[in-house]
Protein backbone atom coordinates (compact mmCIF):
# COMPACT_ATOMS: atom_id res chain seq x y z
CA UNK A 1 0.00 0.00 0.00
CA UNK A 2 2.61 2.46 1.16
CA UNK A 3 5.72 2.01 -1.18
CA UNK A 4 7.57 5.45 -0.67
CA UNK A 5 7.51 8.25 2.27
CA UNK A 6 5.96 10.20 -1.06
CA UNK A 7 2.52 7.85 -0.94
CA UNK A 8 2.36 8.46 2.71
CA UNK A 9 3.12 12.18 2.23
CA UNK A 10 0.47 12.14 -0.49
CA UNK A 11 -2.06 10.16 1.77
CA UNK A 12 -1.56 13.21 4.26
CA UNK A 13 -2.20 16.23 2.18
CA UNK A 14 -5.24 14.71 1.19
CA UNK A 15 -6.28 14.52 4.29
CA UNK A 16 -5.39 18.28 5.13
CA UNK A 17 -7.25 18.74 2.29
CA UNK A 18 -9.97 16.77 2.90
CA UNK A 19 -10.44 18.65 6.81
CA UNK A 20 -9.55 22.55 5.17
CA UNK A 21 -12.53 21.73 2.84
CA UNK A 22 -15.12 20.92 5.77
CA UNK A 23 -13.77 23.65 7.73
CA UNK A 24 -14.19 26.39 4.73
CA UNK A 25 -17.77 24.63 3.89
CA UNK A 26 -18.63 25.34 8.06
CA UNK A 27 -17.64 28.86 7.85
CA UNK A 28 -19.42 29.75 4.91
CA UNK A 29 -22.69 28.01 6.48
CA UNK A 30 -22.04 29.90 9.33
CA UNK A 31 -21.36 33.53 7.27
CA UNK A 32 -24.64 32.73 5.69
CA UNK A 33 -26.50 32.15 8.72
CA UNK A 34 -25.07 35.79 10.39
CA UNK A 35 -26.33 37.55 7.00
CA UNK A 36 -29.52 35.72 7.65
CA UNK A 37 -30.37 36.80 10.89
CA UNK A 38 -29.08 40.60 10.05
CA UNK A 39 -31.90 40.50 6.56
CA UNK A 40 -34.53 39.45 9.37
CA UNK A 41 -33.48 41.99 11.84
CA UNK A 42 -33.51 44.53 9.29
CA UNK A 43 -36.81 43.38 7.75
CA UNK A 44 -37.94 43.37 11.35
CA UNK A 45 -36.74 47.03 11.80
CA UNK A 46 -38.16 48.20 8.27
CA UNK A 47 -41.84 46.83 9.37
CA UNK A 48 -41.17 48.81 12.56
CA UNK A 49 -40.08 51.99 10.49
CA UNK A 50 -43.45 51.38 8.46
CA UNK A 51 -45.59 51.25 11.21
CA UNK A 52 -44.63 54.00 12.49
CA UNK A 53 -44.54 56.04 9.58
CA UNK A 54 -48.28 55.17 9.12
CA UNK A 55 -49.00 55.62 12.29
CA UNK A 56 -48.00 59.82 11.75
CA UNK A 57 -49.20 60.20 8.51
CA UNK A 58 -52.62 59.30 9.94
CA UNK A 59 -52.38 61.34 12.82
CA UNK A 60 -51.23 64.11 10.08
CA UNK A 61 -54.87 63.43 8.08
CA UNK A 62 -57.09 63.64 11.02
CA UNK A 63 -55.51 66.94 12.25
CA UNK A 64 -55.59 68.54 8.77
CA UNK A 65 -58.63 67.02 8.79
CA UNK A 66 -59.86 68.68 11.99
CA UNK A 67 -58.39 71.95 11.69
CA UNK A 68 -60.08 72.64 7.88
CA UNK A 69 -63.73 71.65 9.79
CA UNK A 70 -62.33 74.17 13.05
CA UNK A 71 -62.01 76.61 10.46
CA UNK A 72 -65.06 75.95 8.74
CA UNK A 73 -66.97 75.95 12.25
CA UNK A 74 -65.32 79.72 12.85
CA UNK A 75 -66.15 81.14 9.45
CA UNK A 76 -69.74 79.78 10.17
CA UNK A 77 -70.04 81.01 13.76
CA UNK A 78 -68.47 84.91 12.25
CA UNK A 79 -71.64 85.00 9.41
CA UNK A 80 -73.91 84.10 12.47
CA UNK A 81 -72.59 86.40 14.77
CA UNK A 82 -72.40 89.12 11.78
CA UNK A 83 -76.12 88.39 11.17
CA UNK A 84 -77.56 88.40 14.10
CA UNK A 85 -75.40 92.16 14.89
CA UNK A 86 -77.18 93.31 12.14
CA UNK A 87 -80.57 92.20 12.57
CA UNK A 88 -81.13 92.69 16.63
CA UNK A 89 -82.99 95.48 17.75
CA UNK A 90 -81.00 97.72 20.38
CA UNK A 91 -82.47 97.64 23.88
CA UNK A 92 -84.29 100.52 25.36
CA UNK A 93 -83.70 101.46 29.12
CA UNK A 94 -86.40 102.94 31.22
CA UNK A 95 -84.81 105.85 30.92
CA UNK A 96 -84.65 106.27 26.99
CA UNK A 97 -88.84 105.33 27.52
CA UNK A 98 -89.53 107.89 29.79
CA UNK A 99 -87.40 110.47 27.57
CA UNK A 100 -89.57 109.85 25.36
Amino acid sequence: MLETSKDLLNLTIAFCILWFTAFVCWLIYYFAMILRGVKQTIDKFTKTLDAVTGFFNQAKAKIDGFTSNISTIIETAKKVSDFVGKHKKPKTTKKQQNKN
